[in-house]
């Protein structure tokens, strides 16, 4: 188990507006977001390495998908996620970690 970065664990919000072409922008729950007509993809890292990933579904209300995650040794951080619906993990990249922003790109399988 690699050692994870201080301020991944937490509840993060997709800011697509801030989104580039290389890296997808989540924001702390709790974040000044401007209002969005498209519910907006949480993706929940808890300390315990549980993961839950909410999307919206119809009628606006949360899908929720439960997993597990990992960080895998090595450069550049990558985590990996394991849902037990899905036959491989998904990937993330973690470009940038600090408290107040988390980009990432998504390297492999789906993370919503």
């Amino acid at each position: 188990m690699s050692p994870v970065p201080s301020y991944l664990p937490g509840r993060w919000v997709h800011s697509r507006e801030e989104d580039t072409e290389r890296a997808r922008t989540y924001r702390p729950s709790g974040w000044p977001l401007p209002p969005s007509r498209l519910p907006r993809h949480v993706l929940e890292l808890e300390r315990d390495r549980r993961v839950v990933s909410r999307v919206g579904g119809p009628a606006d209300a949360r899908i929720a998908r439960e997993g597990r995650w990992d960080v895998e040794p090595g450069e550049p951080i990558l985590l990996r996620l394991d849902w037990p619906d899905a036959p491989q993990p998904a990937a993330i990249e973690v470009i940038t970690c600090s408290k107040e922003l988390l980009q990432i790109r998504v390297v492999g399988g789906s993370i919503e």
